[in-house]
C-alpha cells in the first residue's frame, strides 16, 4: 500500500480511535479515550537492545491509574493486499499487547483487498490460533452517502470512500469530496490527500481538476494574493509582474506542500519549477504534490 495512503488510513483511527466500533455499530468496551502507544511496544522495558521487529502498524490504549484492571488495548492493520504471513502475526500482535498491558485487546483489520478480507473472514472459524479481528472493508461499512447521525464525520466519510473507492468507480471519493467541502482548508487538505491516494492513478486528475476548480477562488487565490509578487505586479499594472506574481505563489505553494508531507525536493527539481514558465504548468504539479510520492512525480506525463 503506497505510503500516503497507509499513514492517512492509520492517521484516520489515531485521530477518531473509537471509529472501527462505530462503523460496525459496536458500543464501546470502556470509557476514555485511546492513546496512541505504538512506540512503546517496539522496546522491552528496560531493554537497551534495538526495538521489537514485526509489531502492528497502530497500538492504541485505554487506561485508569486509578484501576489498573480497567482499559483495553486496540491494534490496527491497514492492509493494501493479501498477505497471509498475517495468519499467524495477529493472534501474535494480540496475545503479546495482551501480555504486556494486561488488559483485553482487540484486533482491527482496515482491508482494501477483497482476498485478504476473505482470508480474515476465514481464519475466525479455522483451526487454532483464531484470528480475532474487527474487519473493516466495503462489505462491513457502508457508502459515504449511507453514513448519518453521528456517523456523518470527516473520519468515517474518508474511510468509507477509501474502502469504496474502485478502479472504474471513484463516486464514493466523489461523494466524500462534496462532504468535506464545508471544512476549513486545512482540515480538508489533510482528508484529501488521503483521498487523492486512494484514487486510481488514471482518474486522479480527474478529481483533482474537480477539486481544484471548487478552490480556485479560495486557498488557491488568497496562496496568490499573499505573495509579495503578486502585489508588485499588481501595483504597477503590468500583465508581466502579475504573471510573475502567480508563477511565484504556485512555485511557493507546490515547496510548501512537499516540505508539509515530508517530500524532499532535490536542486534538478527546484530548478524545473524555477524555471517553468507556464501558470497552467505549476497549477497541475500544485495538485499533484498533494499526493506525490517523491518529487519527480509532478513532472510525469499525464496519463
Amino acid at each position: 500500500m503506497a505510503g500516503t495512503l497507509h499513514q492517512g488510513l492509520l492517521r484516520l483511527v489515531r485521530d477518531d480511535p473509537w471509529l472501527p466500533f462505530d462503523l460496525l455499530g459496536l458500543p464501546h468496551p470502556v470509557e476514555g479515550w485511546p492513546l496512541d502507544r505504538r512506540a512503546e511496544v517496539e522496546y522491552e522495558p528496560g531493554d537497551d537492545r534495538p526495538p521489537r521487529q514485526g509489531f502492528p502498524d497502530l497500538v492504541l490504549v485505554v487506561e485508569d491509574p486509578r484501576d489498573p484492571a480497567s482499559g483495553v488495548v486496540i491494534t490496527v492493520e491497514a492492509q493494501g493486499h493479501q498477505d497471509r504471513v498475517k495468519r499467524w502475526r495477529i493472534p501474535f500482535y494480540q496475545a503479546a499487547l495482551a501480555n504486556d498491558h494486561a488488559l483485553p485487546t482487540w484486533v482491527v483489520v482496515i482491508s482494501l483487498c477483497p482476498r485478504m478480507s476473505a482470508d480474515i473472514r476465514a481464519w475466525r472459524r479455522g483451526p487454532p490460533p483464531q484470528v480475532d479481528a474487527l474487519l473493516l472493508d466495503r462489505e462491513s461499512v457502508p457508502l459515504p452517502a449511507a453514513l448519518d447521525g453521528s456517523l456523518r464525520r470527516p473520519a468515517a466519510i474518508v474511510l468509507s470512500a477509501v474502502l469504496h473507492a474502485t478502479a472504474s468507480d471513484i463516486s464514493a471519493i466523489e461523494d466524500a469530496l462534496a462532504a468535506l467541502a464545508p471544512l476549513p482548508r486545512e482540515d480538508r487538505a489533510r482528508y484529501i490527500s488521503i483521498l487523492m491516494a486512494a484514487a486510481p492513478k488514471a482518474l486522479r486528475a480527474e478529481l483533482e481538476l474537480q477539486e481544484t476548480s471548487m478552490d480556485d477562488h479560495n486557498g488557491l487565490l488568497r496562496i496568490e494574493r499573499a505573495s509579495g509578487t503578486y502585489h508588485l505586479g499588481f501595483e504597477e499594472g503590468r500583465e508581466e509582474g502579475l504573471s510573475r506574481g502567480r508563477r511565484g505563489a504556485f512555485i511557493d505553494m507546490i515547496v510548501e506542500i512537499l516540505d508539509a508531507r515530508g517530500v524532499a525536493l532535490g536542486p534538478h527539481e527546484r530548478e524545473r519549477l524555477d524555471s517553468c514558465p507556464s501558470e497552467t504548468t505549476l497549477q497541475r504539479w500544485a495538485r499533484r504534490a498533494l499526493v506525490a510520492e517523491r518529487a519527480t512525480e509532478l513532472f510525469e506525463p499525464s496519463a
